[in-house]
């Protein structure tokens, strides 16, 4: 702003649009664009997690065009804390509650460390029966993001 200014009242730049006065200056359709800016990103999940274990967020990405090994998605597992990322290949939606199941088992079975919490989107694959019903026995807590905003899903 500083600039445009100093340039029109130094009148360097032949053809600049004079203007009646320097406050018109801040209605410039032009400046205006250039200091607009995106619609404020809601804040991360506010999970309170402090040890590896206490946080996963799992996200699905796809569908892809079909690998040559006929993978068509991606699941990405987070830990909140370790920032430990996984990234696998799926054939099908259905294959990630049994990834995760497998996940947190490995997990938890190196660390020896429980699991206390799950962070993922509302879709179907993280809804299913199998899924709620491995969460429920190991005690898990499924924190579940708003539509459409996979920020607060944490890093992933």
């Amino acid at each position: 702003m500083r600039t445009v200014r100093k340039i029109l009242k130094l009148d360097v730049v032949n053809g600049l649009k004079t203007l009646t006065s320097l406050n018109d200056l801040e209605k410039c359709k032009s400046c205006l664009l250039a200091k607009s800016q995106n619609i404020p990103i809601m804040p991360p999940s506010r999970m309170l997690v402090a040890a590896p274990g206490d946080a996963l967020a799992v996200d699905l990405m796809g569908p892809f065009p079909q690998s040559l090994d006929k993978y068509n998605y991606s699941l990405i597992i987070q830990d909140h804390v370790s920032l430990l990322v996984e990234f696998i290949p799926l054939k099908a939606k259905l294959e990630a509650a049994k990834h995760i199941m497998q996940w947190i088992t490995q997990f938890e079975h190196l660390e020896l460390q429980r699991f206390k919490g799950l962070l993922s989107d509302n879709g179907g694959e993280f809804n299913s029966k199998l899924m709620k019903n491995f969460l429920g026995k190991e005690g898990i807590i499924h924190a579940k993001t708003i539509p459409y905003e996979h920020h607060q899903n944490g890093k992933i």
